[in-house]
């Protein structure tokens, strides 16, 4: 089939040709299923294999006939090839046997976040002319030698990959994205300059709009001979984070990969999409500041691993989030010096509602959704706080009222059905809250389970020295019966899995070794809920949905860290 056509890579003016085709959305769920490089003597081969439907999200998968629309064009020095192609929902390929003895010497992907394209940067390792034709799915590309291998000269560079593909860096800003010499890391690279003064104009004029638009980046000259790939200079590396072992049983890593290298896991959609945070510091602060100047903005990843950002102002600090029952709705509560509001996003109507205004007050202590249906309930006020709850509408629409006219205090929220629960940290007392007050016992936080039948109540105690130690019971909410499941713990972070398991982080006490200091346990309900080791941790930062543990550490020290995210699967 279909089309062919032969260009020749543009040389050092840093021009760049173009050759399009395939047709606008010729199925859903389109998917990269593989991607094959094959050297044969001079010439190399580049097979982009489509279909529709991936298994490995749930989708039945079937051949496509016509190929998505996209875009083939040559980038200069460091000579490059880009191909994007749009409206991809999965990217399934493996590197397998690729073939980088030949013109390829490496091959990477961008994930636009404001867009639904999914874009291929193919590294060349000289000039190369190319053809492009289509084969029943399949974007083949064929390269062969060109006249040039290049020239040496001077470039700019900034660590700035992921703020391109985020969709944040300067339009009109001309870098583009190449791969560095350690064939993983990505920056951003100019064209070439013929002498370094040049390249140090261009140099003064990036860095003073990144000073506005993107503060703390750092614009660097480097000079590079011909067919040369640039070191890896990192403003922050975050590829430190591939680096930090997160969970260890018997002396061996427990496979956690990093989900997020710069992101702070918050909450999982019914849909498997994931809401994070990101911290950003702005320019010009003094020393000693940044933890009063910081701010979060969320980001949103979907099953695909494509991540967007919510259009959102910036937050201070957001302490937990959840979506609601259908997903619709995200809410979030952001900590301030003087408040702690809850906000509301709503999805389909791209709205962020700030539910202080709306009627909840500039305190809140904690919310919880209702498991089965758009209904949030919080602990807030004003001078005082109360109980409240929030009922959102199919048309978007929200109305808010109080549950008890009595006066609430600081605790933790959880609801099951229409039962609202309570931990009051100050009383240490948990209670079921409805047009009356049930006192069920001690405790200080309530979690309810997945199928919302089982509730999870942290206890706290103190002995004659007043050393703290914590007690964990579970409430069959069906039965009303309670149990204690773990005595005499130091419970730092504790859950239910998706799969009904109960897990907890604890000080690792005489089992820690160096870097691992916590513990993971589990309690399985088919072992009576007894505790169970299941690795040490580096971290005690935890959190459980979609079936997965997100482990969170910060990488780093200061303003000059970042939060990552790691996954470990509990069933593998």
């Amino acid at each position: 089939m279909a089309l062919g056509l032969l260009l020749a890579l543009a040389g050092c003016s840093g021009a760049s040709r173009s050759v399009t085709g395939g047709t606008e959305k010729p199925a859903d769920n389109i998917n990269l299923k593989a991607v094959d490089v094959v050297s044969d003597g001079s010439r190399t081969v580049l097979t982009l294999s489509l279909i529709s439907g991936s298994r490995k999200a749930g989708y039945p998968e079937s051949k496509l006939t016509r190929l998505p629309a996209y875009e083939v064009t040559a980038l200069g020095q460091p000579y490059r090839l880009k191909i994007t192609l749009d409206g991809i929902s999965f990217w399934d390929y493996e590197q397998t046997a690729w073939d980088f003895s030949g013109l390829v010497t490496g091959l990477f992907r961008e994930v636009p976040a404001y867009d639904d394209s999914l874009v291929i940067y193919v590294q060349l390792a000289r000039e190369v002319q190319y053809s492009v034709s289509e084969d029943e799915g399949s974007l083949i590309i064929t390269l062969t030698p060109g006249s040039q291998t290049g020239t040496a000269g001077y470039y700019c560079v900034v660590d700035a990959f992921y703020e391109h593909q985020e969709g944040v860096w300067p339009d009109d800003i001309d870098m583009t994205p190449v791969l560095c010499t350690d064939s993983q890391n990505k920056l951003l690279i100019s064209q070439v300059f013929p002498t370094q003064t040049t390249a140090e104009a261009f140099q003064q004029q990036v860095s003073e709009r990144l000073k506005l638009e993107l503060p703390g980046k750092t614009v660097s000259v480097i000079y590079l001979e011909a067919g040369a790939l640039p070191d890896y200079a990192a403003d922050i590396d975050y590829s430190l984070a591939e680096e930090q072992g997160v969970l260890l049983k018997d002396g061996a890593l427990l496979s956690t990969p990093v989900l997020l290298n710069n992101g702070r896991y918050l909450a999982t959609a019914p849909d498997g999409t994931i809401a994070f945070s990101r911290v950003y510091q702005p320019a010009g602060s003094a020393p000693g500041q940044e933890a009063y100047l910081s701010t979060e903005k969320i980001w949103t990843m979907d099953i695909s691993g494509r991540i967007q950002s919510v259009d959102t102002p910036a937050f201070y600090s957001i302490s937990s989030a959840a979506y609601s029952a259908s997903g619709r709705y995200l809410a979030l509560l952001d900590i301030s010096i003087e408040n702690r509001v809850l906000y509301v996003y709503d999805f389909a109507e791209g709205m962020l509602y700030n539910m202080g205004e709306e009627g909840l007050g500039s305190q809140t202590s904690s919310f919880a959704w209702s498991g089965d249906e758009d209904k949030l309930y919080a602990m807030s006020g004003n001078e005082s706080m109360q109980l409240n709850v929030c009922e959102f509408a199919e048309d978007g629409s929200f109305r808010i009222g109080g549950i008890e006219e009595r006066p609430g205090a600081e605790g933790n929220l959880a609801v099951s059905g229409n039962r609202v629960f309570f931990a009051d940290f100050e009383a240490k007392k948990v209670y079921e809250i409805g047009g009356m007050r049930y006192e069920m016992g001690s405790g200080v936080d309530v979690k309810v389970s997945p199928d919302a039948k089982k509730l999870l109540i942290l206890d706290t105690k103190a002995d004659a020295e007043d050393h703290v130690t914590t007690d964990l019971k579970i409430y069959d909410i069906e039965a009303d019966r309670t149990d204690i499941i773990v005595t005499d713990a130091r419970i730092d972070v504790f859950c239910f899995g998706s799969d009904g398991k109960v897990y907890y982080t604890e000080d690792a006490g005489e089992h820690a070794v160096d870097c691992y200091p916590y513990a993971l346990y589990v309690c399985d309900p088919a072992a009576g809920y007894a505790p169970k080791l299941v690795a040490l941790s580096s971290t005690p930062e935890m959190a459980a949905g979609g079936g997965k543990l997100y482990f969170i550490r910060y990488i780093g020290e200061g303003d000059r860290g970042f939060f990552a995210t790691y996954i470990y699967d509990p069933s593998a």
